[in-house]
């Protein structure tokens, strides 16, 4: 900037630090507090609070507790929406932002979640609307053959790919940030020369896809099945849809546990029972749930749970985030 005779002034900006306080529930440090039971939390924690809430006494099962908690503090702007109608419009809104979850039901307001096993996406010719091969993104070791050949399958209807009997095809795979990618294409690709002269995908054999079935059974083949010794890349992805599963309320509070003051180590993840955690969890959850308190005996397998969660629930918050950056 300079003045009337030209010379050059240097203006001095002054950056004010921002005042944060410690998050009562997780000890993050935070900019904006909000009340619960009388505790200044983090908007994450109040919104992990109010969704772990909702979960007590519902029908759901570990399979849509760990990431819809996992999901939970991603839904702090949900809580300051006090009309239910907006509030479901916003949670809906939120969950098409993760394309690896589906909505199960709104529950007061808030999504309750599920991965996907399977998710199908196309991937296109740069600047056309021509399907070069879809990519199938798979998120647990127990997909079935059933649902990869479904969600395949959607994709050849939605963008009328065709394919015959004896359609060859072409499969590349990559296991990448805890998500096992295949795609799959036909075995010539339409030359960048000729992308204009079509409006619509050519209907012949040169360009046909592989069948759902056959890429089902390459896929689940990749993958290995039965034991740990029998797995291929199905060892590297998440156990998401496992028969043995924690009780609700059990998987409830090791989430809580884990997600507020949770501690990964070299070695093991480890859940101590020190300090004011005990009472956290008793006031802004269990209490308001009517559910016994939680102590810090040797006794209490509330701690063991949640070590014992800490995996699962660390890699749902990963699959979120790689989500969040799509």
């Amino acid at each position: 900037m300079t003045n009337a005779h030209g010379d050059i002034k240097i203006l001095e900006v002054r950056i004010e630090p921002v005042e944060t306080k410690p998050c009562g529930s997780c000890l993050a440090p935070t900019e904006k507090v909000v009340r619960r039971q009388g505790v200044e939390i983090c908007d994450s924690c109040n919104a992990l609070f109010w969704v772990a809430e909702l979960l007590f006494d519902s029908g759901f099962t570990e399979a849509e507790v760990i990431p819809t908690l996992a999901l939970a503090t991603r839904m702090g702007a949900l809580t300051s929406q006090r009309k239910i109608n907006k509030r479901e419009m916003a949670a809906r809104e939120l969950v098409e932002e993760y394309p690896s979850v589906e909505l199960v039901k709104l529950l007061g307001g808030f999504p309750i979640v599920r991965f996907r096993p399977v998710v199908a996406e196309v991937i296109r010719y740069s600047g056309s609307n021509l399907a070069k091969h879809i990519r199938l993104k798979v998120l647990t070791r127990f997909v079935g053959l059933e649902e990869v050949a479904e969600r395949y399958r959607d994709v050849l209807v939605r963008e009328k790919l065709p394919v015959f009997k004896t359609s060859p095809g072409r499969i590349a795979w990559e296991y990448k940030d805890f998500q096992f990618f295949v795609d799959v294409g036909p075995k010539y690709e339409i030359h960048r020369g000729r992308l204009d002269h079509f409006s619509e995908y050519p209907q012949t054999y040169p360009y046909s896809f592989p069948m759902p079935t056959v890429v089902a059974r390459q896929l689940l083949a990749l993958l290995g099945q039965g034991q740990h010794k029998n797995l291929l890349f199905g060892e590297l992805l998440g156990d998401y849809g496992r028969s043995t599963r924690l009780g609700r309320d059990k998987a409830i509070m090791a989430c809580v546990l884990w997600c507020i003051r949770g501690d990964r180590g070299d070695d093991r993840n480890r859940m101590s029972r020190k300090g004011n955690t005990a009472g956290i969890v008793n006031d802004l959850l269990l209490d308001v749930v009517e559910r016994g308190p939680l102590t810090t005996s040797r006794n209490e397998s509330a701690w063991r749970d949640a070590e014992k969660i800490s995996d699962r629930f660390d890699l749902a918050r990963a699959l979120v985030e790689q989500d969040s950056r799509i």
